[in-house]
């Protein structure tokens, strides 16, 4: 019987660590980088990481791997086969990239707000250096830069649908080896 509680003991701890990430270890973070068409390279930033608030816009901005651009990709359990190591929610000081008031329209921002879970919270990142798509509305609506031309320090994020122009999104390797 006793052989029987520590092995229940075991797997309900094993569970525990599944859901919550890793028991009493700090989560992965790492950097969430854009490749345009042009070769310019930035990075996804929180302006204002000292005091994030609901609201606050998501910029590019050159990388530099500060706190501000340390991200977590928290995974969600998997709904199918392909979708279930790539869809997720991107947290940073406690705040999630949020498709503001859920709208997929083109040209929403994208800001920080409190984690709920919801759809426009969830994204799906393809491919070493792919499209991120906001997974949980039912739409094709990919984030990218707002504006057109080579992105500048301060470039606002919105939804669009998904094109050639929207550019590719890398995730840095912490992100992509939590499990």
């Amino acid at each position: 019987m006793r052989e029987r509680t520590v092995f229940t003991a075991a797997l309900l701890a094993a569970a525990l660590m599944g859901v919550t990430g890793q028991a009493g270890a700090a989560t992965p973070t790492g950097t969430i980088t854009h490749h345009d068409q042009t070769g310019t390279r930035t990075c996804l930033d929180s302006p204002d990481h000292a005091d994030e608030a609901s609201g606050t816009r998501v910029i590019l901005w050159d990388c530099h791997g500060g706190a501000n651009q340390q991200w977590e990709f928290v995974k969600e359990a998997g709904t199918g086969f392909f979708d279930s190591d790539r869809t997720g929610v991107f947290r940073i000081g406690g705040k999630c990239l949020d498709a503001y008031g859920g709208s997929t329209a083109a040209g929403t921002p994208v800001i920080l707000w409190d984690c709920h879970g919801g759809p426009n919270q969830r994204w799906t990142h393809y491919g070493l250096r792919g499209l991120i798509t906001l997974a949980g509305t039912g739409s094709s609506a990919c984030l990218v830069r707002a504006g057109s031309g080579t992105p500048v320090n301060g470039t606002q994020l919105v939804i669009a649908p998904c094109e050639p122009r929207s550019g590719a999104w890398e995730l840095g390797s912490a992100l992509l080896a939590r499990g």
